[in-house]
């Protein structure tokens, strides 16, 4: 998410979106992804897994609730497939569990 170059995602966004929102929309990627990613190692380092998954899904949604105020909605469903106020869990909290269990 943090990467200076454009990776599928912005193609597509580049395609969607007019140039300076799709600039915003990049913006808005990088700054939260970067927090994200510290955040993320943190928590699955110091955090119990459930709740390290947990946290880590509520700051995706955050991050998605932020984009939905850039886009329109057709435009969300057209970039992540599914509607702006479906809260989705991208880290399984079981796969986290297990990977702590295994390092011990």
């Amino acid at each position: 998410m943090t990467n200076n170059g454009d990776d599928d995602f912005d193609r597509d966004a580049r395609r969607i979106l007019p140039p300076t929102r799709f600039a915003e929309l990049k913006a808005l990627r990088e700054r939260f992804g970067a927090e994200l990613q510290l955040e993320a190692e943190a928590k699955i380092n110091l955090t119990p897994g459930e709740q390290a998954a947990a946290e880590i899904n509520v700051a995706i949604n955050i991050y998605l609730h932020e984009v939905a105020k850039l886009l329109s909605r057709s435009e969300f469903e057209s970039l992540f497939g599914f509607p702006p106020e479906q809260p989705i869990e991208l880290v399984d909290r079981k796969m986290v569990r297990a990977d702590k269990e295994v390092d011990r």
